[in-house]
C-alpha cells in the first residue's frame, strides 16, 4: 500500500515536473513565435525601406541563376524596364536592351562570368510597355558555388536618362558660354583697337590736309580726302556690321521674311560700292540676265551682300574684277561672289566664319577689317534657311557662295525658278 501510495506521489510529482517543462516550453514557444513575427515585421519594413531607397535612386535590383537561367527581378526593376513579370528568361529580356547595344552587354555579362569580376555598363533599354528609350548604369557580381564555379548573378540597375540629360544641357550650356565669352571678347577688341584705327587715320590725315590747303598743294589735299573718304567708309562699315551683329545677338532684330527681287538687290549693292571699287579700278558686275525672285528678310540678305563686294573688294589687287552670279535650283538660289583677288590659304578658309578663332588679315591696299563681316554673313545666311562656303585658291582669288530660299507661288506651289523653266520649254 505503501509502495502504492509513493508510487502516486511520484506521478504527480512527475506530473508537476512535466506542466514545468510544458509550461516553459510554451513560454519558449510564445517567445520564439514573437521574434519571428517580429523578425518577419523588420524584414517587411527593411524590404519596404529597401523598395523606397531603390524607387528614390531610381534603382532596381535583380539575381539571375546561371544554370537554370532564371531572373528574379525587384519591383522597381520592373518599373524601370516597363515589364510586369516578376521571373523571365535571357531569352525573353535580350528585346528590352537597345539593339545597337546587345552585343556590349552579352560581351559585359561574359566577361564577369568567365573572369569572376565585378561589371559596370551604360547602355540603352527599351521599355516593354511603352517603347521609350532609356539610359541605365547596370552592374553585377557573379557568386560561385562550392566548388568555386559561377552559379549566380546578382546586379542593380538604375536609371541614369535624367542625369544624361542634364549632362547634355551643361554641355550646351558651357558651349553657349564659350561662345558668348568669345563674343564679347570679339566686341572689346574691335572697340579697343580695329575702331579706333579709322578714327585715328581719318584724325591724323585731317591734319594733313589741313596743311596741303593752308600751302595751296591742292593735289596733295585731294590724294588725303580721299583717304579719309576710305577711313570713314571703313568705319562707317565697321559701326553697321557692329551694330547689326548687337542687335542680331540681344534678340533686337526682327526676321522678316518677303518676296523679293534678287537682281535689283544686287544691283542696288553694286552701285553701292562702284566707288570703292573704281578707286582701285576694279571691275565690279553681275551677269544675271533674268530677274530670280527669292523670299527671304532683305535687309539681311543686303548685309550679306555688301560684306562679300567690300570683302572682295579690300582683297582685289588694281585692274582686278569682281563679278556676282544667281543660278536658280528647284527650292533655292545659289549666290557667288567671285574675285580674282590674292585667294586664302586652304589653313584660314576653315577659320573664317568662326568668331572663336577669327583673324583679320589686311587688304591688298592695307585696308583694315575685323573678320565680324564674315561671321555676320554665315549668321543672317542660316537665319534664311541656306549655307555659306568658300572656294579659294591663293593668287587666283576666292568665291564666296550661299543659298536663299526661291519664292513660292502659294497657288501653284510653284518656285518662280521653275516658272521660269517652263517658260523657256
Amino acid at each position: 500500500m505503501n509502495d502504492s501510495v509513493k508510487t502516486k506521489k511520484e506521478l504527480i510529482k512527475e506530473l508537476q515536473e512535466l506542466k514545468q517543462t510544458h509550461d516553459a516550453l510554451r513560454a519558449l514557444y510564445e517567445e520564439n513565435t514573437r521574434e519571428n513575427r517580429k523578425a518577419r515585421e523588420e524584414g517587411a519594413k527593411l524590404k519596404d525601406i529597401m523598395a523606397q531607397a531603390e524607387e528614390l535612386a531610381q534603382l532596381g535590383s535583380w539575381e539571375w541563376d546561371i544554370a537554370n537561367d532564371s531572373w528574379i527581378l525587384s519591383d522597381n526593376w520592373r518599373r524601370i524596364h516597363g515589364v510586369g513579370d516578376t521571373k523571365l528568361t535571357t531569352e525573353e529580356l535580350l528585346p528590352i536592351a537597345h539593339p545597337d547595344d546587345r552585343a556590349a552587354i552579352s560581351e559585359a555579362f561574359e566577361e564577369a562570368v568567365k573572369s569572376g569580376k565585378p561589371y559596370h555598363i551604360e547602355h540603352r533599354i527599351i521599355r516593354k510597355d511603352t517603347g521609350e528609350i532609356k539610359q541605365v548604369s547596370a552592374k553585377g557580381v557573379t557568386i560561385p558555388d562550392a566548388a568555386g564555379k559561377p552559379a549566380y548573378m546578382v546586379g542593380t540597375v538604375q536609371d541614369i536618362t535624367d542625369l544624361k540629360q542634364t549632362q547634355e544641357a551643361l554641355k550646351l550650356s558651357e558651349s553657349k558660354l564659350r561662345d558668348l565669352n568669345a563674343q564679347k571678347d570679339k566686341f572689346f577688341s574691335i572697340i579697343a583697337h580695329d575702331l579706333r584705327s579709322p578714327f585715328s587715320a581719318v584724325s591724323g590725315l585731317s591734319n594733313l590736309l589741313k596743311s596741303e590747303i593752308a600751302d595751296s598743294n591742292y593735289e596733295a589735299a585731294g590724294m588725303y580726302a580721299g583717304l579719309i573718304e576710305q577711313s570713314s567708309d571703313q568705319a562707317m562699315n565697321l559701326l553697321k556690321n557692329l551694330l547689326e551683329w548687337s542687335r542680331a545677338h540681344t534678340g533686337r532684330m526682327k526676321f522678316n521674311p518677303e518676296k523679293t527681287s534678287l537682281r535689283k538687290l544686287i544691283k542696288e549693292n553694286i552701285k553701292i560700292y562702284s566707288v570703292a571699287a573704281n578707286q582701285k579700278k576694279i571691275v565690279l558686275s553681275h551677269d544675271i540676265n533674268d530677274d530670280i525672285i527669292i523670299y527671304a528678310d532683305k535687309p539681311m540678305i543686303s548685309t550679306v551682300l555688301r560684306n562679300l563686294i567690300t570683302n572682295a573688294i579690300k582683297f582685289t589687287g588694281e585692274g582686278g574684277e569682281i563679278i556676282i552670279s544667281a543660278t536658280g535650283e528647284a527650292e533655292e538660289v545659289i549666290v557667288g561672289v567671285k574675285d580674282n583677288g590674292v585667294g586664302i590659304r586652304a589653313d584660314r578658309l576653315e577659320k573664317l566664319f568662326r568668331l572663336d578663332d577669327n583673324v583679320s588679315t589686311s587688304g591688298t591696299n592695307n585696308e583694315d577689317g575685323t573678320g565680324l563681316g564674315l561671321i555676320l554673313c554665315k549668321e543672317f545666311v542660316e537665319k534664311n534657311g541656306g549655307r555659306i562656303r568658300t572656294e579659294s585658291e591663293p593668287g587666283k582669288g576666292s568665291v564666296f557662295y550661299f543659298s536663299i530660299p526661291c519664292y513660292k507661288d502659294e497657288k501653284s506651289g510653284t518656285t518662280n525658278s521653275q516658272i521660269k523653266q517652263l517658260s523657256h520649254s
